[in-house]
């Protein structure tokens, strides 16, 4: 008996460190994603606008920017509820946290949503 309750300790520890290392490595970030309509004036500013998002919240966020034609990206703003196209923040896991359809994208709402987003991630 004491011969298998050593395996099985073993095998739990084992299990417990390789969870832990795992939440180690993996930094918990927001996703950030823009999906934009080529040739509108005001998706190009806001493109631009959305980019530099990074460098303000370095390895908080990552940002990736959409044609809202595309099919794939065009099925994901129908299922957000976008008219043509939009901005939405995900957790680390995927979850919509919060979203600014078409144009009315306002670029200091959308700094304070990340900052909210970013506090809570890291209280909890």
């Amino acid at each position: 008996m004491k011969h298998g309750f050593h395996i099985s300790a073993s095998i739990i520890l084992l299990l417990g460190v390789s969870l832990l290392a795992g939440c180690a490595q993996k930094p918990k970030t927001l996703q950030v994603t823009y999906y934009y309509k080529p040739g509108c004036t005001d998706c190009s500013h806001a493109q631009t606008d959305v980019a530099s998002l990074e460098k303000e919240f370095p390895g908080k966020i990552t940002v990736e920017s959409l044609d809202a034609n595309s099919p794939e990206a065009a099925e994901m703003t129908k299922r957000l509820g976008f008219k043509e196209h939009g901005l939405v923040i995900r957790s680390s896991r995927g979850a919509v946290l919060w979203k600014a359809t078409d144009h009315k994208l306002q670029m200091d709402e959308v700094r304070e949503q990340l900052k909210s987003h970013l506090a809570y991630q890291e209280a909890s």
